[in-house]
């Protein structure tokens, strides 16, 4: 009687250490989609899909293309017909100084020391993710539009004012008055845009209403012609897209150490 007790007692360990293994397993599993879930609205692509993608890509180059080689000169003759060489020219708009650099560097900064301050206090928010976007992506869009910048070389719109025949591009020889091409400033608030959006969904229109104020104050201002700013728009879109899916990658393998050992629950188990 003493052994058959014990035998079934320690059937009863056995089964109830297995389905306390498969509870454990279950609530990890869960968690993990839970997590990737958010982890894709954090970081997924607003412009999913290949296909879609290739749209972007196609009308981008075609408005691009069409910018060089009709547009760009035609929109900023009207421009300067409508506003006045005098007042693009005066000291009022020429005199805007560039702080672009300075709001990147303030920008990464801030993301970073927020995140890490949020991380160490051990909060789970969606805002972590949008800080870590931040963080990477608008450092990124500022460097890679230097880059192409001094790959491109195009006339900048202040130099064309002056001089009519300088307009075109200058093959890596970018710099002071051939760096017009991709805009910047179009780039990083692209990424900045996008960031917000994806987080706050609801704040969808007014981040593509701001994006549109930009563009609209940069042609009229003369700092960029249009196919600038359309190549520093797609630039922000492939920013996003990178950043997105290598922090959504980081997010996904950063979950398996979290998935439960069975032999270890099972051993705890068993000594209790």
């Amino acid at each position: 009687m003493v052994k058959t007790e014990g035998r079934h007692h320690t059937k009863l360990s056995d089964n109830n250490s297995s389905l306390n293994t498969r509870i454990v397993a279950i609530l990890y599993q869960y968690r993990a989609e839970r997590e990737s879930k958010v982890q894709k609205r954090a970081f997924g692509e607003l412009f999913n899909g290949r296909k879609k993608q290739l749209g972007i890509l196609v009308v981008c180059a075609a408005l691009v293309l069409w910018g060089c080689l009709y547009f760009d000169v035609r929109l900023a003759e009207f421009v300067t017909e409508k506003v006045g060489s005098g007042f693009l020219l005066s000291r009022l708009i020429s005199g805007i100084p560039d702080i672009l650099l300075l709001l990147v560097g303030g920008i990464a900064v801030f993301s970073w020391t927020l995140f890490l301050y949020l991380s160490l206090r051990s909060v789970r928010s969606r805002n972590l993710c949008l800080l870590e976007y931040l963080g990477c992506a608008v450092p990124l869009a500022y460097v890679l539009k230097e880059i192409l910048k001094n790959l491109f070389g195009k006339t900048s719109t202040r130099s064309w004012l002056l001089d009519h025949k300088q307009f075109g591009f200058h093959w890596f020889h970018g710099g002071g008055d051939f760096s017009a091409f991709p805009s910047g400033h179009m780039a990083v608030f692209t990424v900045i845009m996008l960031g917000f959006s994806r987080r706050f969904p609801r704040l969808r229109p007014m981040c593509a209403g701001l994006l549109l104020c930009l563009a609209t104050a940069l042609i009229v201002t003369q700092y960029h012609f249009f196919s600038d700013i359309v190549a520093g728009f797609y630039l922000g879109l492939i920013v996003d897209l990178l950043v997105g899916r290598a922090l959504s990658f980081m997010f996904r393998s950063n979950l398996e150490p979290c998935k439960p050992d069975p032999t270890m629950v099972h051993s705890k188990d068993s000594e209790v």
